[in-house]
């Protein structure tokens, strides 16, 4: 292999790369996007049940607005895990 196949190579390897990567990031965001959508929709439609806290961990009331695109998600086993990472 001479030098300038070695380099071509390395460039070849190098755009395969980027390539894969940009289409992860753009599966994830995509993703992402989906979620915050569904939850946000959720919210809005579905009526909200009675907050149940985990111990250390309360349960906020589940009401409208934008702050439902992060927090949405906190609820049900979600209050648990927290609990676990927390206490063990």
């Amino acid at each position: 292999m001479t030098a300038g196949t070695h380099t071509d190579h390395q460039a070849n390897t190098r755009s395969a790369t980027r390539v894969d990567v940009l289409y992860c990031l753009k599966v994830f965001l995509s993703v992402r996007v989906a979620l915050f959508i569904v939850a946000v929709v959720g919210v809005a439609l579905l009526p909200g049940l009675k907050p149940v806290g985990v111990p250390g961990w309360p349960a906020h009331a589940t009401t409208p607005g934008w702050h439902n695109l992060f927090t949405a998600w906190e609820r049900f086993d979600a209050l648990w895990f927290l609990r676990i990472a927390e206490h063990g």
